[in-house]
């Protein structure tokens, strides 16, 4: 059929054998020596990330966000981080950053400028973005961005929506 004729089915067990064996080789390089090695890089990055979050007190879930949210913002602002999860909380939106960029004092008054980083999907963000627009008594937003990125855990691309919002105060004890 092939055109090679092995008379002996000693012969033929031992080419069989050996294109076996081959090929496990073959498959073993390809596949399975890079699994091994992806699976001891993300074991290896999953240490070194709970390590970081040990030693930098990073909160990593929306719990951990809250405990250091009521340690270092003030009332406004923690009533304000609670609308803000409040909104999104009903929507498939997370919070990825929460943070007080700059705080700008003049004539009396106190402007602090907040950031918050949300990932979701399209719907969702718009959705998230247009319920904080009407609630204008708490803030002003003073910038939107979106941005995709790659999720290193889920190598998919996410889309980031990061906003910058003012609040204009004249208490000084403000933070």
């Amino acid at each position: 059929m092939f055109g090679i004729h092995i008379k002996s089915y000693k012969n033929k067990f031992l080419l069989l054998a050996g294109l076996f064996v081959l090929s496990l080789i073959f498959i073993y390089k390809l596949s399975i020596v890079s699994t091994i090695e992806q699976v001891t890089v993300y074991n290896q990055l999953q240490k070194d990330l709970q390590f970081a979050n040990e030693q930098s007190g990073v909160p990593v879930d929306m719990n951990q966000i809250r405990v250091v949210a009521t340690d270092s913002l003030s009332l406004y602002e923690l009533s304000l981080f609670e609308m803000i999860n409040s909104v999104i909380s009903s929507q498939q939106v997370h919070i990825n950053e929460y943070s007080n960029d700059a705080k700008d004092q003049k004539n009396g008054l106190l402007m602090v400028t907040h950031t918050i980083e949300l990932s979701g999907k399209y719907p969702e963000l718009i959705k998230s973005l247009h319920q904080l627009e009407q609630r204008t008594n708490y803030f002003n937003l003073s910038s939107v961005t979106f941005s995709k990125t790659k999720n290193i855990r889920t190598r998919k691309l996410e889309l980031i929506l990061k906003l910058h919002y003012q609040i204009l105060t004249n208490n000084e004890n403000y933070i």
